[in-house]
């Protein structure tokens, strides 16, 4: 028993874990249901930051082909007094859309567009904007949410430039609120401290931190010959399934792991592995449930091969290419 005790913890004890980041796909936290053509407009703002939001916005949507999206001129023309004031007029921007067979319309405020001052610890530069999703059909509100990005740092090195920044990363927080997206995940790996594979194991890991997922899945491969309960090699073999999108195949890999050492890291990724397969399942729902669209400005045309990340070797399907906003890498949930 000694022995075997040894042996488990020689095998998988201590340290911190080395980390590996993967793409996972997300819903939308807001009901889009029914929406396909979407447009975006002008937001109510001081000088040119409603027209600056709008084209952020509008530029972050146009990079997911969830929507096809339909310009504000193509609205203007149609119903020429609804943008005629200083701000867009909801109930004209609404029959407009109408007219134009549009689903949904993003509307909204600049709520802040602020340079700060000098001291950034307590007047940092600031960009907050108030969102709102109209249901055409209805003319009612879906949902409307307040987005705020703040500037983190001693300098600011360029004010303009970094509102820029504060005003595409609201941007991208709206768009990946109304459209199945991905996002960036650390994932932890299982580490070896000696035994049979623990060099092929070791530079697994590596390759894996690196993205290089098919260099590390060989690794692990390897080590897993050499020992066939090798329970690292089938755990971290498990999360490159879990990186190309086999989930199912990622489960069945956990679960021999775990049927071999219930290590508390393996279970934790075995409850964010099926917390992730019902989020997924919940954005290829979203995806399904576009209703039949009509060419529009920026629709994206023929479908194209699966797209594989260089970063991370994570495979994203045609259907669901997306951007993934600067600060959006985080852990998985607990279910």
């Amino acid at each position: 028993m000694r022995t075997f005790l040894l042996s488990v913890l020689a095998l998988v004890a201590g340290g911190c874990a080395p980390q590996a980041r993967v793409m996972v796909l997300r819903p939308a936290e807001i009901d889009i249901a029914g929406i396909g053509r979407l447009a975006v407009v002008d937001f109510v703002g001081q000088g040119e930051t409603g027209m600056q939001a709008r084209a952020a916005i509008a530029a972050r949507l146009a990079e997911n082909p969830h929507y096809a999206l339909v310009d504000q001129s193509e609205l203007s023309r149609v119903e020429p007094a609804a943008f005629a004031g200083q701000q867009p007029d909801d109930g004209g921007v609404i029959q407009a859309a109408r007219q134009a067979e549009v689903d949904g319309v993003l509307a909204g405020q600049v709520v802040a567009y602020d340079a700060g001052m000098d001291s950034t610890l307590t007047h940092p530069p600031t960009v907050t904007l108030a969102i709102k999703l109209i249901d055409v059909r209805t003319g009612e509100v879906r949902d409307a949410r307040q987005i705020t990005r703040t500037f983190r740092g001693r300098e600011v090195p360029d004010r303009e430039a970094t509102l820029r920044d504060l005003m595409n990363g609201c941007a991208a927080e709206t768009a990946a609120l109304i459209t199945p997206h991905y996002e960036a995940v650390e994932v932890d790996l299982a580490r070896q401290y000696w035994g049979n594979g623990l060099t092929a194991v070791r530079r697994g890991n590596a390759l894996a931190h690196d993205g290089q997922w098919d260099q590390a899945t060989d690794a692990w491969q390897s080590a897993l010959d050499d020992n066939p309960r090798n329970h690292v090699a089938l755990h971290n073999l498990a999360v490159a399934d879990f990186a190309r999108g086999d989930h199912a195949q990622a489960a069945t890999q956990l679960d021999e792991a775990i049927g071999i050492y219930a290590d508390a890291t393996y279970q934790t990724n075995r409850k964010l592995l099926a917390a992730q397969q019902r989020l997924a399942q919940a954005a290829l729902a979203q995806s399904g449930s576009r209703p039949r669209m009509a060419p529009a400005i920026h629709e994206v045309g023929a479908p194209q091969p699966p797209q594989i990340l260089p970063s991370t070797g994570s495979v994203i399907p045609a259907a669901l290419h997306a951007p993934l906003p600067a600060d959006s890498v985080q852990r998985l949930p607990l279910p």
